[in-house]
């Protein structure tokens, strides 16, 4: 079957719609148009189907399955263009980017003042790398926590800049102009003994990494109270405390009756049977009859610095007035 699509009217005339999508005032078009004949099979025809339309087709015919056309290759490219850009737009205009698998919290920095963060535990490699890459294109920073290392080598062949940090498992990749910001505040991050040393710096990456000082005073649990009774002035320094601990989590209480600023409680799963995985340490510090304490879940030092943060950035603008 052949036939001559007929052109009704002017190219510029026909554009103007697409181009109102992308804010363009003006538009140029080269006076020799170069035609390219494309062949492909029918079921494909889809694909390009939003792209060409019935006045860029010079030429088509259907011999057996396969589709041959004749157009307009710059209208059809100029097309696709402002195809792009509109959906750019638009997913910027809803705040986020649906990448089919995951729709990317790109307006999360606006809303909240923190960037969207990705947790990477049971994370497929190919989602991984597209989101770390969408969030990095946003926001020129990207955070991932429960990262192994496995994760951290696929990151890695597309960001050589990122950086591993082992002990807490993050992935942290940052711009130099993010890196070079200044710090503001205190935050002191108090542990009970090494067993708890990932989940604390967790609590102390993630801090550092949302722009605020951290003070480390590790080791420090109730069994040897005069470890931390010899760190006191540094504490009562800090904007908050975050207390990080296993066992029965005594700790936290012994904290917030020696300070005057919020203690963050964090239980870990440290512990022999009774502990039950962290349960018997997140009652423990529930129920402390000190006040002042807030406690996050069982070994989440992400969440107990999130909430650091905030305080931190109240006290500095507080203090600023």
């Amino acid at each position: 079957m052949d036939c001559v699509a007929r052109q009704s009217r002017a190219y510029e005339f026909s554009f103007a719609r697409e181009a109102a999508f992308v804010g363009a005032s003006t538009l140029r078009f080269p006076q020799k148009t170069t035609k390219t004949r494309v062949a492909f099979p029918q079921m494909l025809l889809w694909i390009v189907s939003p792209l060409v339309r019935n006045d860029d087709i010079l030429f088509f015919e259907f011999p057996s399955s396969v589709f041959v056309a004749t157009f307009n290759l710059n209208i059809v490219i100029f097309r696709a263009a402002c195809y792009h850009n509109y959906m750019e737009m638009r997913e910027e205009q809803n705040g986020f980017v649906d990448l089919g698998f995951a729709k990317v919290d790109t307006d999360r920095a606006r809303r909240t003042g923190f960037s969207e963060v990705v947790f990477c535990q049971g994370k497929a490699d190919a989602h991984l790398e597209k989101i770390f890459s969408t969030l990095y294109e946003k926001n020129g920073e990207v955070l991932g926590t429960r990262a192994s290392a496995e994760q951290f080598e696929i990151v890695r062949k597309k960001f050589p800049e990122a950086e591993y940090l082992a002990i807490p498992r993050l992935i942290r990749i940052q711009s130099t102009e993010k890196k070079s910001r200044e710090k503001i505040g205190k935050i002191a991050v108090v542990s009970a003994g090494t067993a708890d040393a990932a989940v604390a710096e967790e609590a102390a990456e993630c801090a550092e990494f949302w722009g605020g000082n951290v003070e480390r005073v590790y080791d420090v649990g109730v069994s040897g109270i005069h470890r931390l009774l010899s760190k006191i002035e540094i504490l009562n320094q800090a904007n908050v405390v975050i207390a990080v601990a296993g066992m029965e989590g005594a700790l936290a209480s012994v904290v917030g009756g020696l300070v005057s600023v919020p203690v963050i409680a964090v239980p870990t799963s440290v512990g022999y049977g009774a502990n039950l995985g962290g349960v018997s340490t997140l009652l423990s510090m529930l129920n402390s009859c000190a006040n002042g304490i807030s406690v996050v879940n069982i070994d989440n030092g992400f969440g107990a610095a999130y909430q650091a943060t905030m305080i931190n950035r109240l006290a500095c603008k507080e203090f600023s007035k």
